[in-house]
């Protein structure tokens, strides 16, 4: 038996959030604390289970290998006769975003098949979402999937398209993920906290030095990436059933809420990763300053990138492909702006997003630019 978690008690029943060997447990403590009194500890997979609590040793878990654990909860106690009436959905949505952390999310509810509104957004703090949960399982049953991200900079930093293998890498060389969640049936997501917050840039760079490190995928490696909600369904079609019509349901499988043991040395090599593509960007606006580049001596035209079935037919895969290669070869940042604008935009609504997006891309490429070493 290995002792958990000391609870001191005043009587009553509460529950308390307790990362158990890479998966969350919820205790329950019914009545004050005394020899014999029972403990229901309720994980991330609402299963129930009963174990022993004593005044000297705390709760004593009938399980082996399990580590002990920090005597620091990770969470505030949530009554356990609230959280017991919570359905599947409900348990799996406060497990992730307890142990998340974040006070605001940001929620994106995409159905691209619904072409007047393919997305809404909304900004809901913790207790806003867990009493939105019916709306947004309505929304997922409508053909919606439910996203997720921190609102604001933060302390998380999302790493998407993982096989199982590298989530055992990630534990074993002590990237623990805080959260660790199974989008469709062997495909990963993990959400790994750092010791501090960090800004947009640093935020950036970590996304992509983890993803190179696992193998994750890079078009999601940035600061604010979407990640997917557990306790609903992954309604991408290509998960249907064909037989029974049903879409997967997004697993939690870890919730532990906890910094990365690695945090602080991994830290040190993402600030001076950025300090070092600060200097290439700064080289290559230099470059462009002295000589731009003409769209005529570029090998290659945005056409080119348009037509390259690599894209998949993502023009917005296209236009950023091109404007690295644009830019990495010396043209200026008008000339890149002109290709991007070469093609009709006005999908992407009024003259003033169309300007933020070419902007946006141009800087994607120039921070790409310097993340590759050109």
């Amino acid at each position: 038996m290995v002792a958990l978690h000391r609870l001191h008690l005043r009587g009553g029943s509460y529950i308390t959030p307790l990362g158990i060997g890479g998966w969350t447990a919820l205790a329950s403590i019914n009545a004050a604390q005394s020899s014999g009194a029972t403990v229901n500890l309720l994980t991330s997979c609402a299963k129930l289970a009963t174990f022993v609590i004593s005044p000297s040793k705390g709760i004593d878990l009938h399980k082996k290998d399990q580590p002990k654990l920090s005597k620091k909860p990770i969470a505030k106690p949530y009554k356990i006769e609230a959280l017991l009436k919570m359905d599947k959905t409900t348990q799996a949505v406060y497990g992730q975003i307890n142990a998340m952390g974040c006070d605001v999310f940001e929620l994106g509810l995409f159905n691209p098949a619904n072409v007047a509104v393919p997305m809404i957004p909304r900004t809901w703090d913790k207790e806003t979402l867990l009493r939105s949960v019916s709306w947004l399982r309505y929304q997922n049953r409508e053909g919606r999937n439910i996203y997720a991200r921190p609102h604001g900079e933060h302390n998380l930093t999302l790493i998407d398209d993982l096989k199982p293998d590298a989530i055992k890498r990630m534990n074993v060389g002590g990237f623990h993920p805080s959260v660790g969640v199974e989008t469709s049936p062997g495909n990963y997501q993990a959400w790994v906290k750092h010791p501090r917050q960090l800004s947009k840039e640093l935020g950036t760079v970590a996304a992509r030095m983890l993803a190179d490190k696992f193998g994750g995928d890079h078009g999601s490696a940035d600061w604010r990436h979407f990640g997917r909600v557990s306790g609903f369904c992954n309604r991408k079609g290509k998960y249907k059933d064909p037989e029974t019509g049903l879409f997967p349901f997004v697993l939690l499988h870890e919730a532990t809420g906890q910094i990365y043991p690695e945090g602080e040395r991994f830290l040190v090599t993402v600030q001076k990763a950025a300090e070092e593509q600060r200097k290439q960007r700064d080289q290559i606006r230099q470059r462009m300053t002295t000589r731009p580049v003409s769209t005529g001596e570029l090998k290659k035209t945005i056409e080119d990138f348009r037509r390259d079935l690599r894209y998949g037919g993502s023009e917005t895969r296209q236009d950023l492909a091109y404007a690295i290669y644009a830019l990495s070869h010396g043209a200026g940042e008008a000339v890149v702006a002109a290709a991007l604008r070469s093609r009709d935009l006005s999908h992407k609504g009024s003259e003033r997003r169309q300007d933020d997006y070419v902007t946006r891309t141009i800087r994607k490429a120039l921070e790409g630019i310097g993340g590759r070493g050109h």
